[in-house]
Formats: C-alpha cells, structure tokens, sequence
C-alpha cells in the first residue's frame, strides 16, 4: 500500500524531485490479524484509516519522521479510532423516560416563568397605555372647551354685525319708498284722466270683439263649405275614404271600413280551397270573389290561370277581381289602372287590378268592388265605348279622393287657426283688464 509520509526533514531543505520520492512509501500489511471485515476493504479505504490515525498521531507531535512500524501503528490507531465511532449504547427505557421527564419539568417551570413575565408586562403596557389614553382625553376636553368659546365668540361677532346690516337696510327701504313714492306722484301728473283711460280701453275691447266675431263668422263659413263638399264626394262615393294597409287582411279592413255602412258584407275565405281571400256579397245579394297577390315581381301566368280555374268552379260567383298590391299583371292591364274581361260560357266577368295599393291609395281597391256590383247585374260583354266610360268615371272618382283629402287638410288647419285664434283673444282682454286695475292703484295709492 503506497502511503503519503513526512520524513523529518524541514521541506525547505530539500528538492521538488527529492521531496515527490520521500513523500510516497509502500507498506505491506498482514491483515489477517485484525478482524476479517476489514479484509474486504478497498484500497482507498485503507488509505482512510490510515489518515485518521495519522492525524489523532501529528494532533500530539509533529514534524517527526516514521519508520514502518511507526506507520504500522499509526494505520492500527486509525482501526481503534473507527471502531470507537462505531460503537453503540444500549440505553435503559425507564433511564430515557425519567431524562425525559426531568426535562419536561425544566420545560414547564421555564414556560411558567415566562407566562408570569408576559403578564407582568402586559399589565405594565396596560397601565401606560391607561395613562396615555387619560392624558389624550384631557387634551381633547381642554381642546373642545377652546372651539366652544371660538363658536360663542364668532356667534356674538356675527350678531352684532347682522344687527348692524339690518339697520342699513331699513335705512335704504326707507329712501326707496321715499323716492318711489315721488317718482309715483310724478307719473300721477303725466297720466291722462281715469275717464279718458276708461274710453279708450273700452273702445279697444269693442274692436277686438268685432274683429273675433269677423274672424268667427269666416272661418264658420269656410267651413261649412267644406262640409257641404265633403258631403257632396261622398254622396257621390257613396263612402268614407280612409288609408288602407296591405295584403289580404289589409283589404279586408279597407274594404270593411268603407262599404259595410252600404249594406256590403265580407268574409275572410283565404284558407277555403278554390274559393279566393275574400268574398264579397253585395246589397242586392250577388257574390264576389277577390284574389289578392303581394309580389315584388309581376303576376306570373300559372296563378292568373289558377284565378280563372277557381272563379269558373264556383258558378256563385258573379265576378272575380285579381288585386295585384304592388305589382303588374303578366299580360294584363298593360298601361291601364285596371282591365274587365267576360266568360261568355260561364256569364262571369273577371277585374284584373295591377297596382292596387303601389301608392298607399286605398281607392281603387274600393272602386274595384263598386263597379263588380254594377258589373253583376250584366250579362253581356262590355264593348269599347263602356270601357272607356268606366275609365273616365274612375278618374273622376280619384280626383274626387285627392279633393277630399285635401278639404279634410285644409278643416284641420281651420280648427286649429280657429282654436289658436280664441286663445289669444283671452289673453288679450285679460291684459287690458290687468293694465286697467295697476293704472288705477298706482293712481290712488298713498
């Protein structure tokens, strides 16, 4: 075994070369006479012990050169010194519990001594912070005496400056009165008599009067001119006019609003197969079938021919009108408000309306219903000179609607004129009164 050794020689007296060739020596150790666990040592184990015994040896003398026995004896006090740190004591249960609890007693007794100190401090920090708190309080009495004497002193300054105010201002009242009053007594001299005053008020009242009764008796008869017109489109209409909405139910309403007050019935029969949207029965008991169409593009062929084939089923029906709301006819109606063809086999008219309700105007919807019930009295094929006829009558019809709007425009600006026009009559005759009463206080007060 190859072991690292100092010589005795001071290093400083010896070479690198010679100092490497004395520090390492081999030793060759007979271990079987130690105990045969140590045998299975590793070399580098070995080595460990060695070093152990060789620093419990230089820990006593140093600087000392080593035969080797020396080193023998050195590797052997690191054997005893291993197996000293190896050693175990058995030590008596009842022995650990009575160490134990003799030092659970120590343990308590410290506790107890440092709870009695806490106390002991915490009883002092409280009669300081008592202390503290009794000095803070008396501050703050003391504090709260100064603010009440500052308040009753800014009381009695404010007073006395108030009293003095108030006399000021009494003082100024009186000048105002005074120089009021002959500002009063000045104006008394420039102002006209009450007799004149009294003439001249009641002869504006007599004006004004006459002007309202003018203005009453015009607009009394520019209406009652109105109403002899409106009077007039509806006899001729033989109905109210009014704005309609769209689509089947739409011109059910229309057509509800306007000619039931006729002796005119009408039923909703959209979800009756074959039998239209809406029959019509007019006053002498004839029935009408009305289709009604709302496309954004024109009526196409098929449901034209669809109208036909159910009007022609249904030999009740007198006369059947296609209502195309916002939209052409395919092949119908082309630069006309409205076309009338004849069945002759089934004695039945057909009324093509392209166009009902494009402009919100609910009139040829009804005057599509008017002419069906003059049309179910025929029985003929309407020729050119009755076509025509039926088209100029209608175009005084809308005419007359236009005229009968603008009539029921014109009658709510007049009632509104007419309303507008008595609430400031009042106003007026009550200022003239109001004026009339402060003229004459002005004149006899003191």
């Amino acid at each position: 075994m190859k072991m690292a050794s100092n010589n005795g020689e001071p290093p400083f007296k010896r070479s690198r070369s010679e100092e490497a060739e004395s520090s390492i020596r081999n030793l060759e150790l007979d271990l079987t006479k130690y105990n045969s666990s140590y045998r299975k040592c590793s070399h580098d184990d070995l080595v460990k012990i060695f070093e152990l015994g060789r620093r419990v040896r230089e820990s006593v003398n140093l600087d000392r050169k080593y035969s080797d026995d020396d080193l023998v004896e050195i590797f052997e006090l690191g054997l005893r010194v291993r197996e000293s740190a190896s050693l175990t004591l058995n030590i008596n249960q009842k022995f650990v519990e009575d160490v134990l609890n003799s030092q659970m007693k120590l343990v308590q007794e410290s506790v107890t001594r440092i709870e009695q100190k806490v106390n002991e401090q915490v009883q002092t920090v409280r009669e300081k912070v008592t202390e503290v708190v009794d000095s803070q309080m008396q501050t703050v009495r003391e504090n709260v005496q100064t603010v009440q004497k500052n308040v009753q002193e800014a009381h009695e300054n404010v007073t006395e400056s108030v009293s003095s105010n108030i006399k000021k201002f009494t003082g100024n009242v009186e000048e105002l009165k005074q120089d009021l009053t002959n500002k009063v007594e000045t104006v008394a001299q420039k102002v006209p008599s009450l007799n004149i005053m009294d003439s001249k008020i009641s002869s504006i009242k007599t004006q004004l009067q006459k002007d309202v009764k003018d203005s009453e008796d015009r607009v009394s008869e520019q209406l009652k001119e109105c109403k002899l017109k409106l009077n007039s489109i509806s006899s001729s209409l033989q109905k109210p006019s009014n704005k309609g909405a769209r689509a089947e139910r739409n011109v059910l309403e229309i057509l509800k609003q306007h000619l039931e007050g006729l002796n005119f019935t009408f039923l909703d029969t959209a979800r009756d197969t074959g039998k239209g949207d809406i029959e019509v029965q007019t006053p002498n008991g004839h029935k009408v079938m009305i289709e009604v169409k709302q496309w954004t593009n024109a009526v196409s062929k098929d449901k034209i021919e669809d109208f036909e084939r159910n009007l022609a089923n249904s030999p009740d029906y007198k006369v059947g009108i296609l209502l195309s709301m916002t939209s052409g006819i395919a092949m119908r109606s082309k630069g006309t408000r409205f076309e009338i063809a004849f069945d002759q086999s089934k004695k039945q008219y057909q009324i093509y309306v392209p166009n009902a309700y494009a402009n919100n105007e609910e009139h040829l919807i009804v005057w599509s219903v008017v002419m069906a019930d003059q049309l179910v009295k025929l029985d003929v094929e309407l020729g050119e000179r009755k076509t025509k006829g039926l088209d100029e009558i209608y175009k005084k019809f809308a005419d007359n609607i236009e005229h009968k709007k603008a009539c029921e425009t014109n009658l709510a600006a007049l009632e509104s004129a007419m309303k507008n026009l008595k609430d400031n009559i009042q106003p007026i005759l009550k200022t003239v009164d109001e004026t009339k009463n402060a003229i004459y206080k002005l004149l006899h007060s003191s």
